[in-house]
């Protein structure tokens, strides 16, 4: 242990014990009788010799950086341990109120993280967030080639609640609420998966990136742009829902078993995938392809420029359109009604009526 560590300590109020084995450092920061977590954490820089584990009490002023390895900072299970980013508000440009640069295996556990422009930044880092809070902040967490998972979190109040750049970002169990603009905005190659979460905001973008979304409650609708990937899923008697519609160009969508309330457009030569889903209305522009199941469209399909739709034991209550070389192949459908869809006839159902009929003579 360096001097300047054996002479750091005491005077921030931080009790350091030592495990047996190879159990890790335990240091205890009381931010409310005079600790300083900020400084605790720049001394830790050159630490080599094992996990440390932070033990936060008190309401911390931030920002702060942890640029170690193997750190877990870990708030009372009261629910009282906060990092408040009171310095970061003047300075230029404004820093996170929490920072892992360059860092593997970072823990957040058990704070409230609030008022910064980012609440925690993740840069080519590895981080875990987990039982925490994170409010009043622009984004909740910004996420640049990092690995980045939540469990059990809630974000709120804020303009972003996730932001990825080149990042894969976990999302279980977690709530992302009153978020003014995108609860999700995922670019340039990154992949995030939601798990049992909601998110209720204005939207979520994904742009040359993928979203992965399995019985999760999500209200706004989703853009999908340039090469991106989209999956939703529910399940019998879950309550996933999509409360809003999906915008997707030159992009993948897959939905399974999901209740989407909006409009689902895809464009640009992109493709729809829908089993078991229920979907307020379907356009198909610019050669986009779609296969729809079991599946059932409260509105209309429009079939538009070179694109193509089948339809496959699927009631649809509004009209099927195709126009400008478009097509549809309907198989075993219920259909509304029927217009310029050369295929659409004759493989099951009968335009102008909604359910199957019978041929006179069967």
């Amino acid at each position: 242990m360096s001097n300047a560590w054996t002479r750091v300590v005491p005077a921030l109020l931080a009790v350091a014990t030592v495990g047996v084995g190879a159990g890790p450092i335990e240091i205890t920061v009381d931010c409310d009788r005079g600790g300083d977590l900020a400084a605790v954490l720049a001394d830790l820089v050159d630490r080599t010799d094992g996990p440390v584990v932070v033990n936060v009490a008190g309401t911390c002023a931030g920002p702060i950086e942890i640029a170690t390895d193997d750190v877990t900072l870990r708030g009372e299970s009261s629910g009282t341990s906060a990092i408040e980013g009171v310095g970061a508000r003047f300075a230029t440009p404004p820093p996170a109120v929490v920072t892992a640069h360059g860092v593997r295996n970072l823990r957040l556990e058990k704070l409230r993280i609030s008022d910064g422009p980012v609440g925690v930044a993740a840069i080519a880092a590895e981080v875990t967030i987990e039982s925490s809070e994170l409010s009043r902040t622009d984004v909740g967490v910004a996420a640049q080639l990092s690995s980045v998972a939540l469990a059990g979190v809630t974000l709120r109040d804020g303009r972003i609640g996730v932001e990825a750049r080149r990042s894969r970002v976990g999302i279980g169990f977690s709530t992302i609420d009153r978020i003014s603009d995108e609860a999700i905005a995922a670019t340039e190659f990154s992949e995030i998966v939601m798990l049992h979460s909601t998110a209720v905001s204005d939207g979520l973008s994904v742009r040359n990136s993928g979203l992965v979304a399995t019985r999760c409650e999500l209200e706004g609708s989703i853009h999908a742009r340039s090469h991106s990937r989209v999956s939703l899923g529910g399940s019998a008697g879950s309550t996933a829902a999509l409360r809003g519609g999906i915008s997707a160009s030159n992009s993948e969508v897959f939905l399974f078993q999901l209740p989407v309330d909006g409009a689902v457009s895809v464009s640009d030569g992109g493709f729809l995938t829908a089993i078991g889903a229920g979907i307020g209305s379907v356009l198909l522009a610019s050669a986009a392809d779609a296969r729809i199941s079991s599946g059932h469209v409260a509105g209309a399909i429009l079939v538009d420029g070179f694109s193509t739709a089948q339809l496959v034991s699927t009631a649809v209550a509004g009209e099927v359109v195709c126009r400008r070389g478009a097509d549809a192949l309907c198989e075993q459908s219920q259909l509304a009604s029927v217009s310029g869809c050369r295929n659409c006839e004759g493989t099951g159902t009968t335009p102008g009526t909604f359910g199957p009929t019978a041929a006179p003579g069967r």
